[in-house]
């Protein structure tokens, strides 16, 4: 599929969750559950990944609230906050952008989000052609 027909197929009124993005909120949901029949154990190392799903949400949060506006900041600050890492980690983290695209070009849209949804589904698509992958070296 190119660009345009991937733009084409993404009408801009409001769309639903597909695929991908429904995963992740159930995966979100199940991540800390707590299973009856499970130990202390398994409940709290299960308690701890929901705590760094959280953890993880809340700092996508605070780069939400402060792109109003000022992506061009943001995105600065991202690449300083990102070049400070590991390169190792630095590749891990880019790659995690690429996935989280593959799951946003599945979310639920309106005319607000339609652009970022399209971009999203678009370098998925591009990703895929030109075989993109983040070996972890």
């Amino acid at each position: 599929m190119n660009y345009d027909e991937i733009r084409e197929s993404y009408p801009q009124e409001q769309g639903g969750y597909k695929e991908n993005a429904t995963a992740a909120i159930e995966d979100y949901q199940r991540v800390g559950t707590w299973d009856k029949e499970g130990t202390i154990e398994q409940a709290e190392a299960k308690s701890k990944v929901r705590d760094e799903w959280d953890k993880i949400a809340d700092a996508m949060d605070v780069i939400c609230n402060a792109v109003n506006g000022r992506t061009k900041h943001v995105a600065k600050a991202m690449y300083i906050g990102i070049s400070r890492n590991h390169r190792t980690l630095q590749n891990q983290a880019v790659a995690a952008m690429f996935d989280f695209l593959r799951i946003y070009k599945d979310t639920a849209y309106d005319l607000r989000n339609w652009s970022a949804v399209v971009a999203a589904a678009q370098t998925t698509q591009m990703a895929e052609d030109e075989e993109i992958i983040f070996p972890f070296i």
